[in-house]
């Protein structure tokens, strides 16, 4: 996303529809031929749309510095942005699949259609590095852990992007932004210069409106050692009687993303599909939940029963979504929970989902396990409750965060609480009031501390 949850990028792409080639010794005889210089009478002057010009890596103020320069150099190895170990995670050969719009959107895209493999080359010249730091209005340097604007690395790479049919073999010098583990490079190519075949086009007027796309191609790629993600964008504005009537969004750009890759649902353009048996940022999921299984938390009922709870999570999948940012990693995928207490109260397996994030020296796995439950199913969870099948069902909302430090797999605490709520079966309204058959929670003295000792 494919997710990235993220930002939206703004692009800028022109297109002009390519009419089949072929000639007729007949001409038509519904409409005299105009001059080319001409228009017919009824057809508004369509605006041409301007381009976009140069990529911007960030609206920020920024102060930028030689990364050999020893005044820099030790901020950014403190972020894990020494040259060589950021080289071999973004640059190599990538490869994933690109999927084309579907017929009737408002990109048109030939010759390539459907899913198709797709290589990204990314290659390092030898070109200077530059670290980037946020400043202040005053010029001050920002902290880029508690400010909105990022730290990164900067380096020039040269990039070729081609797929399997050809529509794309574009070969490009850009910038590869780097805040840690993710090298993401954005690139603009006139439509008219293209290296490949491809060709864009809007669909077909519609009474008195019309399509027209921007002159560029805007191109958005990540890559890691997961491997990559990005898309393809253009301008795309609605001219209605020649003025240009386009609800332009909150960022002021009337971007329309027409390609992505992978070519998969569940993560956005802006998040890369991550193996779970991989390492990111040195987290390594299968790891983190092997560890979350091992630990026993104290847990406390409604009623002052105290007891221990343990989790027992599966994945559900053999990949998740994973993104950086601001000097965190973060992995989103589902599970099955299989959740225990000593006391016996809560067993089964249910569904949910985990996010990982990952600091500078800490793991943080928060699982969610909100679901509607019938009747088995509450049985199943709630074994030593007698109540619990006197009714249809009712609707579980759990989650559960526990903290390790990382590296070292040092378990530093928990939060999290349990309720099932139930519908009264005499109730025979819309409107009737939901009430808590089961309630626990995590005692707060078994919080994590904000700061690792």
């Amino acid at each position: 996303m494919l997710c990235h949850c993220g930002k939206v990028e703004d692009g800028a792409t022109e297109s002009a529809a390519s009419g089949a080639g072929g000639s007729s010794s007949e001409a038509p005889s519904a409409m005299p031929e105009l001059p080319s210089s001409e228009a017919p009478p009824d057809i508004p002057e369509v605006p041409e749309i301007p381009p976009l010009g140069p990529v911007r890596n960030s609206d920020c103020l920024e102060r930028r510095t030689v990364l050999s320069d020893p005044s820099v150099r030790g901020l950014a190895q403190e972020r894990n942005l020494t040259l060589e170990p950021v080289l071999a995670r973004v640059t190599g050969e990538f490869t994933s699949t690109l999927r084309w719009p579907a017929s009737g959107g408002a990109v048109n895209a030939v010759p390539e259609s459907g899913d198709v493999p797709v290589t990204i080359r990314v290659g390092y010249g030898g070109g200077p590095a530059t670290y980037v730091q946020p400043v202040s209005s005053e010029g001050d340097l920002l902290d880029p852990e508690s400010s909105t604007c990022s730290a990164r690395l900067e380096v020039p790479v040269d990039v070729n992007v081609q797929t399997a049919g050809g529509a794309l073999n574009e070969q490009f010098t850009a910038v590869a932004a780097i805040e840690q583990y993710i090298g993401e490079i954005r690139y603009r190519a006139p439509l008219r210069s293209l290296g490949g075949s491809l060709v864009l086009s809007p669909p077909l007027p519609e009474g008195n409106r019309r399509i027209v796309l921007g002159p560029e191609l805007d191109l958005f790629i990540n890559v890691s050692e997961l491997g990559t993600s990005g898309g393809l964008s253009v301008v795309v504005r609605e001219i209605t009687d020649g003025v240009d009537t386009t609800n332009v969004p909150d960022d002021g750009s009337p971007l329309e993303r027409f390609a992505m890759w992978p070519a998969v649902e569940d993560c956005s353009s802006l998040q890369l599909v991550a193996p779970l048996d991989r390492t990111f940022g040195g987290v390594s999921p299968r790891r983190v939940l092997e560890a979350v299984a091992d630990q026993s938390v104290p847990f406390t009922w409604a009623d002052g029963r105290s007891t221990a709870l343990v989790l027992s999570p599966t994945p559900s999948t053999d990949a998740g979504c994973a993104q950086e940012g601001r000097g965190l990693v973060h992995f989103w995928f589902d599970v099955a929970i299989s959740p225990g207490t000593a006391d016996g109260g809560l067993s089964g397996t249910i569904p949910g989902s985990v996010h990982l994030v990952g600091y500078p020296n800490r793991v943080t796995a928060v699982f969610e396990m909100n679901h509607s439950a019938v009747r088995e199913q509450l049985t199943a969870l709630l074994p030593t409750s007698a109540a619990a099948s006197g009714y249809d069902g009712g609707f579980v909302d759990f989650s559960v965060a526990h903290s390790f430090a990382w590296p070292g797999e040092r378990w530093l605490g928990a939060e999290g609480a349990l309720t099932v709520t139930v519908i009264d079966p005499a109730c025979d309204t819309d409107e009737c009031d939901g009430m808590a058959l089961v309630q626990g929670r995590i005692p707060p003295e078994a919080a994590a501390p904000e700061t690792p000792e």
